[in-house]
Formats: structure tokens, C-alpha cells, sequence
């Protein structure tokens, strides 16, 4: 089964996961606390959606397994009943049995780890978030500071307009 998006959230997260890395260079570079808050913004709407899409495929992935797993034990049955006085087509619908479980098995794990791989991918946006964040509280502080100084201090507005 595939996750279906609301409408809108495919547009919302291009539009997010571009502002994000068009703004992101800038921000840095600039210094501007109000777009690094944007930057930070715009990434943590990017790992929450994310998230959410990653949590709703792993949630239909489960239940196309239970479904799986159910029609492999209901078909399982059937051949027993069919077949309960052979020993040889027993055995062999064992095997089948075993080796559709064990396929079933496998795929769960293959799909846990790409879960946790974009789990991990999710955090990293979080990080950067964190420190967009991070830097935007430092940069406004230093604006505040800057601002309460030039207000006591005449000409050092020209003086920072010079150097920015």
C-alpha cells in the first residue's frame, strides 16, 4: 500500500523543502535572525511532515503484512483439509508455509530498516533546525544589544550600516 498525502502536503513540502534550502545558505551568511527563524521554521515543518508521512507508511505496511500473514495461514489451512491423508503434500504445503512467512519476515525488517535510515534523516533536519534556531536567538540578542547601545552611542548606526 502507498501513503496518500492530504491535498496541498505534496505543494506544502516543496514549497517548505525549497524556501528551506534557498534560505538556509542565505540566512547563514547574512545574519538576519527574523530569516534564520524562517529557516528554522520551514525545517522543522519539513521533519514533522516527514515524520508523519514515514509513520503512515509504516502503519500500511504492517497492515498489508497482517493481511499477507492471514491469507498465507487461511490458504495453509485449506491445503491441510485438502490434503490431510498425504504426507508428502503436507510436508511440501509446510514448506511453502514456512518459506512465505519467513518472506514476510524478511520484508518487515528490510522496511524497519529504511524506517530507521529515514528516521535518522529526519533527526539531521531537526539538527539543522535546532541550530538555525539556535543562531537566530544569538543574532537577535547581539541586534538588541546593538539597537541599546546606538541609542546611548550617536553615529555607531552609521558605523554598523558601514560594516553590513
Amino acid at each position: 500500500m502507498t501513503t496518500k498525502l492530504a491535498p496541498g502536503s505534496l505543494r506544502q513540502f516543496i514549497l517548505f523543502a525549497t524556501a528551506a534550502a534557498a534560505l538556509g545558505p542565505l540566512a547563514a551568511c547574512t545574519g538576519q535572525w527574523q530569516l534564520q527563524q524562517a529557516t528554522a521554521a520551514a525545517l522543522y515543518a519539513i521533519a514533522n511532515q516527514t515524520q508523519s508521512a514515514l509513520d503512515e507508511c509504516n502503519h500500511d505496511l504492517q497492515l498489508a503484512d497482517d493481511f499477507r500473514q492471514q491469507q498465507i495461514i487461511n490458504a495453509y489451512n485449506q491445503r491441510l483439509c485438502t490434503d490431510h491423508g498425504d504426507d508428502q503434500a503436507i510436508a511440501a504445503h509446510t514448506a511453502d508455509f514456512t518459506a512465505a512467512l519467513n518472506r514476510i519476515t524478511a520484508d518487515r525488517r528490510t522496511q524497519w530498516t529504511r524506517h530507521c535510515n529515514a528516521s535518522g534523516n529526519i533527526d539531521l533536519i531537526r539538527e539543522f533546525a535546532d541550530a538555525f534556531q539556535r543562531n537566530a536567538a544569538v543574532h537577535q540578542s547581539n541586534e538588541t544589544a546593538f539597537l541599546t547601545a546606538a541609542h546611548y552611542l550617536p553615529g555607531l548606526d552609521r558605523i554598523y550600516h558601514k560594516t553590513n
